[in-house]
């Protein structure tokens, strides 16, 4: 039977393999054996057909000491002004969103890829790229039941429910709502909602949007201030900034008081630039 050895070399030890034997050479082994809770394995067995891969060897930090012996060429870009210019805002939904609509705005994954008129959502909030103000939004959420029949489920404040499900039909009482069924509910089972929210979105930042000829972006620096590389592209805060490598988009989150003065077009003066890394490899 073929068998695939993996060796791990512990004290310089070296392992040969002899008529199905192991024998074991090194000049300073221990008198009696070690106990074996205390051994760490020396190789391990597998069929040869069984595709299994090793763990790295070596680790390289491509970000150490780069000034001194740099792997890449850095690119100092300064493009006259941001390509767009809009608000972050958002809306806070007390339910589990499950889809968005909103008529006039698209759509988009994350802020990494949102452009003006663009909104995303996490499971109770709805973010928005904001040159237009969204009055209305259509929601689908889920919530469970709180009591038996008849159900009750929480829906959140100037909403208007239009669908329900399961359910047959339903009586709206402020953020409550009562659901007639035939079907056999449970407290603690889920009911999914479909409906009109009114919204007010809340903004908390400016986004300036760049499109930038870089492969890579690890750093920006504009107007005086460094931004951070985003941790959480969902939900971004101040001073980070996200990049999205296929359409070459960088978006930062910056205080609008910090931003230059600017016309109805974006037109934008006193940009110091944009800081970027691009790779050799």
């Amino acid at each position: 039977m073929g068998l695939t050895l993996w060796i791990r070399l512990n004290w310089c030890l070296i392992l040969k393999l002899s008529n199905n034997m192991f024998r074991l050479n090194n000049t300073d082994l221990p008198v009696s054996p070690e106990p074996l809770s205390s051994m760490g394995s020396v190789c391990r067995f597998w069929y040869s057909e069984t595709d299994r891969g090793m763990g790295p060897l070596l680790r390289v930090n491509t970000y150490a000491n780069w000034w001194t012996n740099p792997g890449w060429t850095v690119d100092d870009l300064s493009p006259e002004k941001p390509d767009f210019i809009g608000d972050y805002s958002t809306v806070s939904v007390n339910a589990e969103l499950v889809d968005v609509r909103i008529i006039g705005y698209t759509k988009v994954l994350s802020a990494d890829e949102a452009l003006p008129d663009n909104f995303w959502f996490s499971a109770d909030k709805i973010h928005f790229y904001q040159k237009t103000t969204p009055t209305e939004a259509i929601i689908t959420f889920t919530s469970s039941i709180s009591s038996s029949a008849p159900y009750t489920i929480s829906i959140p404040g100037n909403f208007t429910p239009t669908a329900i499900y399961p359910g047959d039909s339903f009586t709206q009482s402020g953020t409550s709502l009562v659901i007639e069924s035939a079907e056999l509910l449970a407290i603690g089972d889920s009911i999914t909602v479909t409906g009109a929210l009114t919204i007010n979105p809340v903004v908390q930042c400016a986004i300036a949007s760049f499109f930038l000829p870089v492969e890579f972006l690890d750093q920006v620096d504009w107007i005086g201030k460094s931004f951070r590389s985003c941790k959480d592209i969902i939900n971004p805060i101040l001073w980070e900034f996200t990049w999205n490598q296929p359409s070459k988009l960088a978006n930062t989150f910056v205080d609008r008081n910090y931003l230059p003065d600017f016309q109805e077009n974006n037109q934008v003066t006193g940009i110091q630039g944009i800081g970027s890394l691009t790779y050799d490899r």
